[in-house]
């Protein structure tokens, strides 16, 4: 009995299955009909605006829509572009096709102003005008003459100097007297009174010196190369016989213990063939080197 009924049981579960599944499956034919039912009226409108994307589709395409003569323009109208000659040129030779009859002008109507009449000036300021105005107050000034340094005279000291500088300051009370290492330094004012000073001091045999320029003074150089034992003299006349001018010759010495260093001082003349010194590369047959001199060096002559 108790196979039976779950038998019958099973018979009763299947068949209950099987009307569902037949309600399932009519309910989704219904569906699917429905939906293809849409599909073709969509497509349909879509043919009234666009062709079938299919290429050589038999089912959309009919002949008539495949020949491209009988096809509709699907292209749209050019916009005209305003502002443009050539636009407005086919727009004027056009008009006459026109539905209401509208003209276009042939030319843009202008304005004309009279030059004359209601203009306003601006007045503006030039920020450069202040270099015209100094270029013209700026005066015609000539160079002054430079100015002649006057040398000093060097007197030197003596019992009754200063009766000779009492003298000087009542003749030249524009010069400067100074006291300088055993010697009056008189400073003139001018080269005149500098010439009549160097009178009046020559006239009372008064022991003086005027120094020279730096310009005119001898050109101090060291040649450097030759022996210590090397004579000064024989150093002169070989240079004599080149060609140069030799004002003095020394040999310098160390400043400790006083020795002689192969190191000499020359002082040439300063003239026009003053460069030719530094030409000469042989002394006595020996070849030297010449420098300037220094006085920094710790040497003495």
């Amino acid at each position: 009995m108790r196979g039976r009924f779950t038998s019958v049981r099973c018979y009763a579960l299947k068949r209950n299955s099987m009307v569902r599944i037949r309600k399932r499956t009519k309910k989704l034919e219904k569906e699917a009909t429905g939906i293809a039912e849409k599909i073709t009226s969509l497509e349909g409108k879509m043919l009234e605006l666009f062709p079938c994307p299919v290429p050589h589709c038999k089912q959309h395409n009919s002949n008539t829509d495949l020949n491209p003569k009988n096809k509709p323009s699907m292209k749209r109208p050019a916009e005209q572009i305003a502002g443009t000659s050539k636009t407005t040129n086919s727009v004027a030779n056009n008009s006459k096709k026109q539905p209401n009859g509208f003209k276009f002008p042939r030319k843009t109507a202008k304005v004309k102003v009279d030059p004359g009449e209601n203009v306003n000036n601006i007045q503006t300021n030039n920020s450069f005008d202040i270099l015209n105005t100094e270029t013209e107050d700026v005066e015609d000034v000539t160079p002054a003459a430079p100015k002649i340094k006057v040398r000093p005279i060097m007197m030197k000291l003596f019992p009754d100097y200063n009766l000779i500088l009492q003298e000087l300051h009542r003749k030249y009370p524009s010069a400067t007297n100074t006291h300088t290492a055993g010697y009056i330094k008189v400073q003139p004012e001018s080269q005149d009174h500098h010439q009549e000073i160097t009178d009046y001091l020559i006239s009372q045999k008064v022991q003086h010196y005027v120094s020279d320029p730096p310009a005119n003074r001898p050109l101090k150089l060291v040649i450097k190369g030759l022996l210590a034992s090397t004579d000064p003299e024989d150093i002169k006349n070989d240079l004599i016989n080149q060609g140069i001018k030799i004002v003095k010759i020394a040999q310098l010495k160390k400043f400790k213990n006083k020795d002689t260093l192969p190191i000499f001082m020359i002082e040439v003349a300063r003239d026009e063939n003053v460069d030719d010194i530094f030409k000469i590369r042989s002394c006595l047959y020996i070849q030297i080197k010449i420098d300037p001199f220094n006085r920094s060096n710790r040497v003495t002559q």
